[in-house]
C-alpha cells in the first residue's frame, strides 16, 4: 500500500514537474479520462471540476490521496464522503477529523477496507462493532484497535478465522490467545467451521494457528 502511494506521487510529480499550478482540464470528459489514469491529475483540473462529484470519485477510486485536491464543499459534504469511502475505504485517511470521528463514515470505510481503521478516531478504535466490521474485512485491522479490544476474546477469534492463509503477515503478539483467555481446544473446534463474510459464503478450512503457543496443553494435546 505504501509502495502504491509512493509510485502514484512520483508518477504525478515527474510527469507534471514543469506545470505546477497550470489548469489543464476544463472539460469533464477529459478530466475523467485523466484521473482514471492517475488520480493526482485532479490537481490540474479546473476549480469547477475539483468540485464535481463524478470527477473526484473517479480520482480517489484506487487511492485516497487525490482527495486533498477536492474543493471544500465536497470535503464538508457527508453524503459525498460516505460515497467516497464506500468506493475506497482509504479515503478516510484524507477526510476531516470530524468525519474520522463519525461512526457512519468510519463504518462504511472499514467495511470497504479494514485497514482504514487506523485512521479512525480513538473513540471509534475502541468501538467493538466498528472493530468487528474492520476485522471481517482485514484480520490485521485488530492492530489498530484500542488496547482493550486487542485482547478481546471474540475479536481475537474473529481475526484468526478471517486471516488470509496465504498472507505472510503474522498476527500481532499483542493479542495472543493467552491474553484473551481463549481455550485452545475450543479454538481448534471452530477452525474447520464455514463462515460467511458480508452475506457471502466464504468457507475456510485451514487457518494459521500462529496464535497457539508451541508448547503442549497441560493435558498433553
Amino acid at each position: 500500500r505504501i509502495e502504491e502511494m509512493l509510485l502514484e506521487v512520483l508518477k504525478s510529480t515527474i510527469i507534471n514537474i514543469g506545470s505546477m499550478g497550470e489548469v489543464k482540464y476544463h472539460d469533464k470528459a477529459a478530466a475523467l479520462q485523466a484521473v482514471e489514469r492517475n488520480g493526482f491529475e485532479l490537481r490540474f483540473a479546473s476549480e469547477e471540476l475539483q468540485g464535481d462529484r463524478d470527477v473526484v470519485l473517479e480520482a480517489v477510486k484506487n487511492f485516497g490521496g487525490p482527495l486533498i485536491y477536492a474543493c471544500d464543499n465536497l470535503l464538508e459534504d457527508k453524503s459525498f464522503v460516505l460515497e467516497a469511502v464506500r468506493a475506497n475505504g482509504t479515503v478516510l485517511e484524507y477526510a476531516s477529523e470530524n468525519f474520522r470521528a463519525d461512526k457512519d463514515v468510519v463504518l462504511e470505510a472499514v467495511k470497504e477496507d479494514g485497514w482504514a481503521l487506523q485512521h479512525a478516531s480513538n473513540d471509534l478504535q475502541a468501538d467493538k462493532h466498528v472493530v468487528q466490521q474492520a476485522v471481517k474485512r482485514f484480520s490485521g485491522a485488530l492492530d489498530y484497535a484500542s488496547d482493550n479490544l486487542r485482547e478481546d476474546k471474540d475479536l481475537v477469534l474473529l481475526a484468526a478465522r478471517h486471516e488470509d492463509p496465504k498472507s505472510n503477515m503474522p498476527m500481532d503478539k499483542k493479542y495472543s490467545m493467552q491474553e484473551a483467555g481463549i481455550d485452545k481446544a475450543a479454538f481448534r473446534s471452530v477452525v474447520d467451521c464455514p463462515i460467511a463474510v458480508e452475506g457471502e459464503d466464504c468457507p475456510i478450512t485451514t487457518v494459521s494457528l500462529s496464535l497457539v503457543p508451541a508448547e503442549h496443553d497441560s493435558d498433553g494435546n
